[in-house]
């Protein structure tokens, strides 16, 4: 999968409803490494102007983390998770034991 056919999958992942997304994730998981990453840099696009969507990529790396846990897709989940935990619900102490 292409670099642009990955950063178009992030967001239609991340845009997707928790059913949808968890079905696209199995489904399209196969290149881990690279989508987690484009899924990451999701989040840190869009936090301050599309919080929503940022969410959305959050939980979708938590998903493939869940399904592929290789531990770069898992701490790049964590990461994320915890700046998600202090960038979009302002819980700082959650955000520190996770970052």
């Amino acid at each position: 999968m292409s670099a642009y056919e990955q950063v178009s999958l992030a967001n239609q992942v991340a845009a997707a409803s928790p059913e949808e997304r968890s079905a696209l994730v199995a489904q399209y998981a196969g290149n881990t490494n690279d989508f987690a990453h484009a899924l990451k840099d999701l989040y840190f696009g869009s936090y301050s102007s599309m919080p929503a969507l940022a969410a959305g990529a959050a939980d979708a790396l938590d998903t493939l983390a869940a399904n592929s846990p290789q531990a770069e897709i898992v701490a790049l989940a964590t990461w994320t998770r915890g700046m998600a935990a202090l960038q979009l619900e302002g819980a700082l102490e959650h955000a520190i034991q996770l970052i």
